[in-house]
Order: C-alpha cells, then sequence, then structure tokens
C-alpha cells in the first residue's frame, strides 16, 4: 500500500481483507490488490485521492465480499477501482490492460448500475429492480452492489430519519428480494431487521424489548428443550454442537401480522441444530 497511508487500523484491516481472499494464492494476485489500492489512494485527473474514511469503507465492504458473500480478488479489485473508473480517470482499456478482461467487464457492469441508480428515483424504478435482478453477464456485479448497500445499512444510525425511510423502502422493494434470489438468507434476514428497524421503529423497539425481557425463560425453555436429544447423543458417542437463535425481529413480526396474532402467543421465536 501507498507509504503516505501509515494508520494502524487501516494496516490491520488491509492484513485481514488479504487474509480473507481465498484466492490470492500467489505473489502477482497480492500485486495486483495492492495496485487495486494504489491506483485509488493515488487518484489522478480529477479524481482526488480516497480519504482514511473512504479507504476503511473500501475495507469493510470488502470483508463482507469475502468473508460473507464468499468472492475474492477480481471482486475486491473492482471494489477498490469503481470510484476511479466512474470519474473516468482510469479508462476501462487501461484497465484491461492492467488487471485483464474480467475486471474491465464487472467494472463496466456496475458502471451501468451506477448510472441508471443515479438517474431514477430506485424506490419506484421497476427498470432499476429489473437490471440488478437480472444482471446475467457476471453476478459478481450485483453481488458488490449487494456488499455496498449492506454497509450502508449497518451505518445508517448516522443518516438523517427521513435518509433511513428511504434505504429501508429501497432495501425492501430491491435487495432482500435481490438477496432471496441468490440465496444469501443470512444477510437477507439481516436486511429485513434493519429495514424494519428504520420503516417501522416503534414496532420494531417494542418487540425488541419483549425479546429481551422473555431471553432468561426463553433459554431455560430451549435448555430443558435439548436436554434429552443431548443425553442421548452422549450416550451413543455422537460428537456434536447444538446451536440455537433467536429469530430475527422480522419474521416474528411477519408471522404475527400472518396469524393475527400478539407476540405472546407465537411460540417458534428460536431454531435449534444439532452438526
Amino acid at each position: 500500500m501507498s507509504e503516505s497511508i501509515t494508520y494502524t487500523n487501516i494496516q490491520k484491516k488491509y492484513r485481514a481483507l488479504l487474509k480473507s481472499c481465498k484466492n490470492l494464492v500467489s505473489a502477482e494476485d497480492v500485486r495486483l490488490v495492492r495496485k487495486a489500492f494504489d491506483t485509488a489512494m493515488n487518484g489522478g485527473g480529477d479524481a482526488k485521492p480516497v480519504t482514511e474514511e473512504e479507504l476503511i469503507r473500501l475495507m469493510d465492504i470488502g470483508m463482507i465480499i469475502t468473508s460473507e458473500i464468499g468472492l475474492g480478488r477480481t471482486s475486491i479489485i473492482c471494489l477498490v477501482l469503481r470510484r476511479v473508473v466512474e470519474s473516468g480517470t482510469l479508462k476501462i482499456e487501461r484497465v484491461k490492460a492492467v488487471f485483464g478482461d474480467k475486471v474491465a467487464q464487472i467494472l463496466s457492469g456496475l458502471h451501468d448500475i451506477s448510472r441508471i441508480y443515479a438517474t431514477h428515483r430506485v424506490v419506484d424504478s421497476d427498470n432499476f429492480r429489473k437490471l440488478l435482478l437480472s444482471f446475467a453477464e457476471d453476478v459478481r456485479v450485483q453481488l458488490i452492489f449487494l456488499a455496498e448497500k449492506l454497509y450502508d445499512l449497518r451505518h445508517a444510525d448516522n443518516l438523517r430519519p427521513e435518509q433511513q425511510r428511504e434505504l429501508a423502502r429501497e432495501t425492501s422493494f430491491i435487495y432482500i428480494p435481490f438477496a432471496h434470489r441468490l440465496g444469501l438468507y443470512n444477510i437477507k434476514s439481516e436486511m429485513e431487521d434493519r429495514a424494519l428497524r428504520y420503516s417501522e421503529p416503534e414496532v420494531y423497539r417494542e418487540i425488541s424489548m419483549k425479546l429481551e425481557g422473555s431471553r432468561e425463560a426463553r433459554e431455560k425453555y430451549i435448555n430443558e428443550f435439548i436436554a434429552p436429544i443431548v443425553e442421548e447423543f452422549n450416550n451413543r458417542g455422537i460428537k456434536f454442537k447444538v446451536k440455537w437463535r433467536t429469530k430475527t425481529i422480522a419474521s416474528i413480526l411477519n408471522k404475527m401480522r400472518k396469524k393475527q396474532v400478539e407476540f405472546e402467543e407465537i411460540y417458534d421465536i428460536f431454531a435449534v441444530r444439532f452438526i
């Protein structure tokens, strides 16, 4: 990375990102990722170098791309180069020459999506939704865009209330169906909860408080529920782990509304797995 950036937190995030990128198998792979970051940080032309805050944002989105979605080197390079390409500072022809045809193709796709995103009121734009859901040239275009939106949701507390509501509507209309279509169910569930938090804050807060208030009783019930199963597995010498989680607030609310019942009448608010 550029010698002018020496912040310890950035260095740690950079090393963690490289480590999470499973297909960095050669010195050439690492060189290309490093070159992408240097290109973004140096700016050039009308593009300003990325700030420390922007660099941290890129690395955090990069961790979503690698650790939560499972993409690798090519997607990280595209994420990092996106701004300098869209500003016109870095030409696609140069991208092809330095980083290869696939990186250039994905960046062109991201540019197309960004252009439509910037010129339409996205929540009411069926054209944008259809584009995002059917962009078939390379699915990594969609996944990089989705990672950026998940990052935005995770940091939406910094937005004004009207911006939070707009992002929540946009998420419900476009990104949640998109994540579902791609089988990214953990991301879909998180997006549902975060969108609900901003679209219906009072409902979200009420269910959250009830979950917190019933935590002790719920944990006791789960322990009693799994005890005979655990005992039987141990008697048979079966190695296993027990994982359980409370269902998301959005999932609980959906069930309440579907069955037209109150929170206290929903009994399957947790899931248990033996692995």
